[in-house]
């Protein structure tokens, strides 16, 4: 699968086959700040937006000077400095060593050949041979003129300060045109004077989840998000929505960030009102069994989750049925197979019924789409990451018609202990929907044709599409790593 992304994104990128460059999926570091001020008052910054110090032996950045002598190709590979290490949290600056005093007072290493804001510049993982692009300012195709246009301002690597905007939290993957935008609002970075470098050797970084808590099973007074990353025991007031679940918008300094539910605190330190997740799988032992935010949630939008134990809101009430019947949009791509003379594809097996349980649409685009309700044991929740099997058939004659269901006999997503049924996770729950294509393990097609559907299909934060689509599946890539089957 590596000789499928190298070849589709050399393309995209126009890169040497010299070269075995790959698309960095680690969401860590990346480049929070660069200046190229006037005289030598040169530098860039790299943060480490992550809740561990990252050592940076196997880390380099890469150059080129003006026009490349080989396009797409980086000319100078200038690694760190033995021992070089950012901590989390905190910045690691790179500066001419003839710079001004206040930006030699934050420099960390010394480099004589900074960009004279038209020379590329990317952060990179791995080797000369062999390297991940994590984040990049300007690119290696040519000379750009006196420098790259930046949110709309011209030439804006020449004679400015770039910072990243606080609500970035990933390198660009080397895809600089939709890192830089062409608009204040598009760009991924906010363009300053010459020779401002009031936010040099520190960068803010702002990630705002909606999270929802369901507390209809205790009694309430008020309730609040606080502790770990988010502040003290009242940090988020919550709203109750009138049905049992309180939202609130919270923010957090990094990601994974920990974070916990209060009943109630009287005051900014009354901790005694947090709830209990003592033992439980979403509490963290090793800080005061607080929850953990990850950046899956947050790529996600928002977390459901319920007071004092691990289930996602609704599920774990108290009383009543012993079954909870949770439902998930369940969309297949069906355009690789003929769908059989009746027409119909349905959802069946598992936790969902016979054969027949659940009969599809077809959108017309060779997308069938069905609202799938689970039956799910409350007691099934001891794992807390599955809601339950399922299947997909083609033209099932009964409701016993099994001989119609999809094979996935030695795939991934069937469980060969049962019967090759896929699973829906508790994450598919979350995401409110589900997109898989009939017999196989990859998402649908069209995810890959259309931007706004590519964001649908991958639950992936918004991005900035572009020119083209590729860009937009740049994005999908460089967060989670899932390839493309396009």
């Amino acid at each position: 699968m590596k000789t499928t992304i190298l070849f589709i994104f050399a393309i995209m990128l126009g890169l040497s086959s010299a070269q075995n460059l790959f698309i960095s999926s680690a969401q860590n570091l990346f480049i929070s700040e660069v200046a190229e001020g006037s005289s030598n008052n040169k530098y860039f910054e790299i943060f480490n937006p992550t809740a561990s110090d990252i050592d940076l032996a196997g880390y380099a950045f890469a150059t080129v000077s003006n026009a490349p002598t080989t396009p797409g190709v980086y000319e100078y590979w200038n690694d760190f400095i033995m021992g070089a290490t950012i901590a989390a949290g905190d910045v690691y600056v790179v500066c001419h060593p003839s710079a001004d005093a206040i930006i030699q007072a934050e420099c960390d290493q010394i480099y004589s050949y900074l960009s004279n804001g038209d020379d590329g510049l990317c952060l990179t993982q791995g080797d000369e041979v062999e390297y991940f692009i994590q984040d990049c300012v300007g690119d290696f195709n040519g000379d750009p003129g006196s420098g790259w246009d930046v949110a709309g301002e011209t030439e804006a690597t020449k004679d400015h300060t770039l910072v990243r905007k606080s609500n970035v939290i990933g390198g660009n993957g080397g895809y600089w045109g939709a890192s830089s935008g062409t608009s204040a609002d598009d760009s991924e970075w906010i363009v300053l004077g010459n020779n401002d470098w009031t936010n040099l050797g520190y960068h803010n970084l702002v990630m705002v989840t909606e999270i929802n808590v369901d507390a209809s099973s205790i009694t309430v007074g008020s309730l609040y998000i606080g502790g770990g990353d988010t502040g003290d025991a009242q940090a988020f007031p919550m709203v109750d929505n009138g049905d049992g679940i309180w939202t609130a918008n919270v923010t957090f300094s990094q990601l994974p960030g920990y974070y916990i539910v209060l009943n109630s605190p009287t005051h900014a330190y009354d901790w005694g009102t947090k709830e209990v997740l003592t033992g439980l799988p979403c509490g963290d032992p090793l800080n005061y069994n607080d929850r953990t935010m990850t950046l899956d949630d947050y790529y996600n939008g928002y977390k459901n989750i319920t007071f004092g134990n691990c289930c996602p809101a609704q599920f774990c009430v108290t009383g009543g049925s012993l079954y909870a019947y949770p439902v998930v949009k369940i969309n297949v791509d069906a355009s690789n197979i003929a769908v059989g003379t009746v027409g119909t594809l349905y959802i069946g097996g598992g936790a969902t019924g016979d054969a027949q349980a659940f009969q599809m649409d077809d959108n017309g685009d060779g997308i069938w789409t069905a609202n799938v309700t689970f039956r799910v044991s409350r007691t099934f929740f001891g794992d807390y990451t599955a809601l339950g099997l399922y299947t997909i058939l083609n033209n099932a004659s009964s409701a016993y018609d099994w001989g119609k269901k999809e094979n996935l006999t030695g795939l991934p997503c069937g469980d060969p202990g049962n019967n090759n049924d896929r699973t829906m996770t508790l994450a598919d729950y979350d995401n409110g929907y589900k997109n898989i294509t009939f017999g196989n393990c990859q998402l649908h097609g069209p995810c890959y044709t259309d931007c706004v559907k590519l964001r649908e299909c991958y639950n992936t934060a918004p991005c900035s599409c572009g020119s083209t689509n590729l860009t937009c599946i740049s994005y999908k890539t460089a967060f989670d790593a899932v390839p493309c089957c396009a």
